[in-house]
């Protein structure tokens, strides 16, 4: 609350004076990170990210917004230090306890005014009014490409949400963007990992090559895709069919003799693929197609925990 010394989080971890600069520091990184993951081709927020910015917004921060930032409270409550002035022995301890007095009545009085004085809003409805406009631009840019999944929308709010925070450290109040920026970290944090919010056991066994969808994904649990049910399977021949699974066990089954090529890709978990197996972090596997100039049924596999299976029936 305005009118306490520290927050909860603060004495937990005795983050002291440096509560405001953590967090800050916490939220203004993952901005950064929602803004590259935003603008990156691959959608992913692993890889391809220029980890020095990180450092380097540190060191700006440490060596250029701190002092700032030291510098406004300072003359803001009037504690710079005074001229040296020649005291008598006999009233320098008199002179101390003054001055020890003084310091902590302006403290407790600046404190109770800033806890009493109003909080503009102006930095908060700006930067929820950028995040709208931000929103919209991501949707019409959408729409003329290939679509955005949902942890883009998040990704942009966040990043923006940062440049409010980061503005609130020089001037304005931007004390509601905080939980803001915690609830799009989380959010983001967990859209990063899960495809959709699809939790449990889903089972597909298309009838017909129409019925075969371009793209699967799920969240959580058991994903499996049955395509020896197809009733003319050559039809598939030159297709791509994309997998996306969060957590857990994605079994695909395709027909015996169809022209087939594999490409699998999971970060931590085990990858068996037509007898082939492969397992630890960051595994990849890919099949080639038993006859490369011939049409080819593609599929590609793309998870983050669990297990990968493709089998014949």
């Amino acid at each position: 609350s305005d009118d306490a010394d520290r927050s909860l989080v603060a004495r937990w971890f005795k983050l002291d004076k440096n509560e405001e600069q953590v967090r800050t520091i916490g939220l203004v990184g993952a901005g950064a990170v929602a803004v590259i993951s935003a603008i990156s081709s691959h959608g992913d927020i692993w890889w391809g990210f220029p980890w020095f910015i990180l450092p380097l917004a540190a060191l700006y921060y440490f060596f250029a917004v701190r002092p700032r930032q030291a510098e406004r409270r300072t003359h803001e409550t009037g504690l710079e230090t005074p001229p040296e002035t020649a005291v008598t022995s006999d009233d320098l301890g008199a002179q101390i306890t003054a001055d020890v007095t003084a310091k902590i009545d302006t403290r407790v009085a600046e404190r109770v005014r800033r806890a009493r004085e109003p909080k503009s809003k102006a930095l908060v409805l700006l930067t929820l009014s950028s995040i709208v406009i931000g929103l919209a631009i991501t949707r019409i840019s959408a729409d003329l490409n290939d679509g955005a999944s949902w942890t883009t929308y998040v990704a942009v709010a966040l990043g923006i949400t940062a440049v409010g925070l980061l503005v609130g450290t020089f001037f304005g109040y931007g004390g509601p963007l905080i939980p803001l920026g915690i609830i799009l970290g989380i959010a983001l944090a967990v859209g990063s990992v899960l495809p959709n919010a699809q939790i449990g056991q889903e089972q597909s066994t298309p009838l017909t090559s129409s019925a075969v969808q371009h793209k699967y994904t799920h969240g959580i649990g058991n994903l499996e895709l049955d395509l020896t049910r197809v009733a003319q399977p050559k039809n598939l021949l030159g297709r791509t069919i994309t997998v996306k699974a969060g957590v857990g066990q994605t079994v695909i089954t395709v027909p015996e003799g169809l022209n087939v090529k594999i490409v699998s890709h999971l970060r931590v978990g085990q990858i068996l693929v037509f007898g082939r197996e492969t397992n630890g972090t960051d595994n990849h596997l890919t099949y080639p197609a038993a006859r490369p100039g011939d049409p080819v049924l593609t599929i590609k596999i793309n998870q983050n925990i669990g297990n990968i299976e493709v089998e014949r029936s």
